[in-house]
């Protein structure tokens, strides 16, 4: 009798094992990881969409190059699918030399109304060139990645030239499932009706937080849950304290997160839900100096 309950029990464990391990391979299969890495005051976007399907969206300065490569290679990232250069900035575009150099890329997109006429910029379209197998793109307002199970990266940008490289910017909505977020690159004030027609759950402020950047409109217009700022908090004075300002007033519960005191910044996503994969904290004597009572942009 014994052993038949012992032999019961083990039965019933191997199927609840082999149900767990079912259902953690489900999610893990169909999940999508987005990560902004922390380069200092440059800017650096990496997804992983469900279908297996890479995306770097800028790889911050030439310095910070060696340490996108490494954080890529160490999720054994070594094939970028869709590489995008927002424009040709140093801050934005210098690292990808290094991820040209030491990785695979197999499509490489950015604007075809700036010039790449820097050193820096011209390095990264020539080695974009010179790639075994790369396709070089011009995307187009509209223009989409498909991710698998739904998921895709759609170019948001401006469709008319504008007089700054800035202002050239590509922009991108993410959507999967539940998620959506929008990167404008350097994109300056004004364009929020011009970019996406999309709210939004999570808004990378464009321009590291420039107080030029990100109006009370721009805001309002995507009504995000969340906003992140990849900046180092001190070049240019990047971000702005009147920025954030802007989010509390249009609304309160608005959450902000930084990379330069978080570091580098994670969120996961399923069809149905997705979480950040860090949380919060208090509100500092920081920002409650600034007139900030209830953000979370010091840690």
């Amino acid at each position: 009798m014994r052993k038949k309950l012992r032999k019961g029990l083990l039965v019933v464990l191997m199927v609840m094992v082999a149900s767990t391990f079912m259902t953690w391979e489900s999610f893990g299969a169909s999940k999508m990881r987005v990560e902004w890495f922390n380069v200092g005051a440059g800017d650096s976007l990496f997804v992983k969409f469900p279908s297996g399907r890479t995306v770097l969206i800028d790889g911050g300065t030439v310095s910070k190059g060696s340490s996108v490569v490494a954080k890529l290679k160490k999720m054994h990232i070594n094939t970028i699918t869709f590489c995008i250069s927002t424009h040709p900035d140093a801050d934005h575009v210098g690292g990808l030399q290094t991820v040209f150099r030491e990785m695979k890329v197999k499509h490489f997109y950015y604007p075809s109304d700036t010039k790449y006429s820097t050193k820096t910029a011209r390095t990264v379209v020539s080695l974009a060139k010179k790639e075994t197998g790369c396709t070089l793109h011009h995307p187009k307002r509209g223009d989409k990645l498909k991710g698998g199970d739904g998921a895709y990266l759609q170019f948001v940008q401006r469709s008319y030239d504008y007089s700054t490289d800035n202002e050239d910017s590509l922009a991108s909505y993410i959507s999967y499932g539940k998620l959506q977020i929008l990167t404008c690159g350097d994109n300056e004030d004004g364009s929020e009706e011009a970019i996406a027609q999309h709210n939004v759950d999570i808004l990378q402020l464009p321009h590291h937080g420039s107080k030029y950047a990100t109006s009370y409109a721009f805001i309002k217009r995507f009504d995000p849950e969340k906003v992140v700022v990849s900046t180092d908090g001190h070049k240019y004075h990047h971000p702005n304290v009147e920025v954030f300002k802007r989010c509390q007033k249009y609304d309160s519960k608005i959450q902000v997160w930084r990379t330069d005191k978080m570091g580098d910044i994670v969120v996961t996503a399923t069809k149905t839900k997705w979480k950040f994969a860090k949380a919060g904290v208090a509100v500092s004597k920081y920002c409650k100096a600034k007139g900030l009572t209830k953000c979370a942009i010091c840690y």
